[in-house]
């Protein structure tokens, strides 16, 4: 399973020239795992804070945690290899558009609603790796 040390060992891969603004990202699921993890004096390495609007401020390791809903959560057993949280700078990822929107106004006929709709074309990409550190659970060996 996952635990303090392996934590520990992903933070220590994450090279110091890109410590800087790296945030922890995973779902509510995992981070709820790493809750009640405490550190070798017994001091708890995830922490739940609420900032100045009431809003939930989470950290890992003192690191800002960014959940989202578009990975898989840790599991103690799972089928095959599973990444469920990373560390990454989010500096390193591009948006690459050309700003060119194209705005469509029209009539809905089944509802009588005015709809305007807007089209971008828009990717990115990372641009620099060097900041991504992966958790992966491993599935078992095939016997």
């Amino acid at each position: 399973g996952v635990d303090y040390t392996k934590l520990c060992e992903a933070e220590a891969a994450l090279p110091l020239a890109y410590e800087s603004g790296a945030a922890w990202c995973m779902t509510k699921k995992t981070f709820m795992e790493f809750v009640a993890m405490t550190d070798t004096v017994g001091q708890p390495i995830a922490r739940v804070n609420y900032g100045i609007g009431g809003i939930p401020e989470r950290t890992l390791l003192g690191r800002e945690v960014i959940l989202n809903d578009y990975m898989d959560s840790y599991a103690s057993s799972v089928e095959t290899d599973t990444t469920f949280a990373f560390l990454f700078n989010f500096k390193d990822y591009v948006l690459n558009t050309n700003y060119q929107m194209t705005i469509k106004k029209y009539e809905d006929n089944e509802t009588d609603d005015l709809v305007t709709k807007a089209i971008m074309l828009v990717d990115g990409k990372v641009i620099d790796v060097n900041s991504l550190v992966t958790l992966t659970k491993e599935a078992p060996a095939a016997g």
